[in-house]
């Protein structure tokens, strides 16, 4: 990586994800999180196949570059903090075997005051996962809250009754780092889920569902790799107003 001078570095929490550019594995993919102080040193996780790693070190001022070898495990990560607004770290993640993954983490938004309007996605919002044509055929399904601060809290459930819960931070572009450790760590949810204030729909981003051949669980024993593009809706509950406003609804059970 090419470095950067900086004058000075910038405080704050980045939140990301990994992968191997050659396809998207679960044991070379997983999220990230770090916190930055503005002497530059810097400190954070990283979770990879059901496993959580602690790191600390410090960025160098005249490149923007930094690197630590993961506590108790095998895994070396450098990063790089962007330049000159620090909005972005990139970096690149060695396993063992050889594999390189790299990384792309945003700095999480500063808190919106109130009356501050533009710019704020606070809410709460659901998400819809679809099926694709190799998995379930259900759809998954949660909701998630975002406050003032760019903190989010989802809690959801996938089409095999998986159960996904995740704390992160949102960015100032609108930009989540959806991510979920699956199956005892075998498997992975992960996504980049952008938020917009378009009014027919307030979420998306593309989403992959992996579950390799193999695991212990009762349904699917051959696996899956699930790409889908995922979506949601700001919802805004009125005092005294129906939750959903239909006059005659449906409801249809297929694939009995």
């Amino acid at each position: 990586l090419a470095g950067t001078p900086l004058d000075s570095f910038v405080q704050g929490t980045y939140f990301g994800l990994f992968s191997d550019t050659n396809g998207v594995a679960v044991d070379s993919s997983g999220y990230f999180t770090a916190r930055t102080t503005k002497s530059g040193a810097f400190s954070g996780k990283l979770w990879l196949a059901g496993q959580t790693y602690s790191f600390a070190s410090r960025l160098d001022n005249s490149t923007g570059l930094g690197s630590a070898t993961i506590n108790k495990g095998p895994l070396t990560l450098q990063l790089w903090l962007v330049a000159p607004l620090g909005d972005q770290m990139v970096g690149r993640i060695r396993g063992p075997g050889g594999w390189w993954a790299d990384l792309l983490a945003n700095r999480q938004m500063s808190p919106v005051k109130s009356g501050g309007g533009g710019g704020s996605y606070a809410g709460r919002y659901t998400l819809l996962i679809p099926p694709a044509t190799d998995g379930p055929a259900g759809y998954g399904f949660g909701s998630l809250k975002v406050n003032a601060r760019g903190n989010i809290r989802f809690v959801g459930t996938l089409a095999d009754g998986s159960k996904v819960t995740q704390s992160s931070g949102l960015s100032s572009q609108g930009y989540w780092p959806a991510f979920a450790s699956l199956y005892g760590g075998q498997g992975n949810l992960i996504s980049w889920q952008q938020f917009a204030t378009s009014p027919a729909q307030n979420l998306s981003g593309q989403c992959l569902w992996l579950k390799p051949a193999g695991v212990g669980t009762r349904y699917y024993p051959v696996g899956f790799t699930n790409d889908v593009e995922a979506s949601g809706s700001l919802y805004q509950r009125q005092r005294g107003a129906a939750l959903l406003p239909l006059n005659n609804g449906q409801g249809l059970l297929s694939f009995g």
